[in-house]
Formats: structure tokens, C-alpha cells, sequence
């Protein structure tokens, strides 16, 4: 919101999920499911996105069918992402969790596989560099202070 005007300037209006601010309070990345794909049953795939504090430049951070994309957090330097990414809605609960990924954001946009229809609404993503991390739930950095 801004806080002269009161004007709502939502990151996105639909579908989105577990939001964290970038170091610089300029940014958001979240999750969010694009309307419209034809994937997983027509219900498609959850996604990671990013965009500016007032909602006006959203970006495609990672995207593959098959793998719902939860809890990114971007690093204190503002030049990695952590999240989760698991075939389950909601983070496999039973299964303790989902596998972690990690990557770099100037790499960003990234489709973590073959995926035609997302190829084409994205001609210039690339198929990696993502480190893969074992399971865990919402993945956070911590920062340590030296006292020295």
C-alpha cells in the first residue's frame, strides 16, 4: 500500500502464496499458480515469481511441471534463493517435507525441465544451474554477526 495515497498495490492478485521480502525491501518473491495451464490435471503447477514492492514488474524465478515450487527465501546478499519444490500440494506433509532447491537469481528464469508450453511463454529461460538439497519445509538463510 502507499502510504501517502492509501492506493493498493498488490504484488498479485490470485493464487499466490508464502511471500518473503528481498534484503533491499524493494522486492517480493512468492509462489504463485499461473491461471490457465493446462498441466496436472489443468490445475498446473505452482511457481516462483518475484516482483517490485508496488506489483508492477513480475518475473518468473523457477518453473517445471511436476513440482510445486513453495518458500522462497532469498539470501542476505540478494543473489540466492532457497525453496521447496515437491508433487504434493502443501509441502508433502507426510512425508516430512519436500526437497530443497537452491539457485542463483541471475540465472533466474529458470524451467526445471522440458516443459513446452512454458518454453514458449518463456523463449529465454535457461534448464539450470539448481542445486538440489534434501527435504525440509520452508527453508530460511541466517545471517551471522561477527562480533570481532
Amino acid at each position: 500500500m502507499d502510504i501517502a495515497t492509501g492506493e493498493i498495490l498488490p504484488v498479485n492478485k490470485h493464487n499466490c502464496c508464502t511471500p518473503d521480502w528481498f534484503p533491499d525491501s524493494q522486492n517480493v518473491i512468492f509462489s504463485w499458480r499461473v491461471l490457465g495451464q493446462r498441466t496436472n490435471k489443468g490445475y498446473g503447477w505452482t511457481q516462483l515469481w518475484r516482483n517490485t514492492a508496488d506489483g508492477k514488474n513480475p518475473q518468473l524465478v523457477y518453473a517445471g511441471n511436476g513440482r510445486h515450487c513453495y518458500g522462497g527465501h532469498v539470501s542476505p546478499d540478494g543473489k540466492y534463493v532457497l525453496f521447496t519444490g515437491n508433487a504434493q500440494e502443501n509441502g508433502d506433509p507426510a512425508n516430512a517435507g519436500a526437497p530443497m532447491a537452491l539457485m542463483r537469481l541471475c540465472d533466474a528464469p529458470i524451467i526445471g525441465n522440458a516443459d513446452e508450453e512454458l518454453r514458449k511463454k518463456f523463449p529465454g529461460a535457461k534448464s539450470g544451474p539448481v542445486l538440489k538439497l534434501p527435504v525440509g519445509l520452508e527453508p530460511c538463510w541466517s545471517q551471522e554477526n561477527d562480533a570481532r
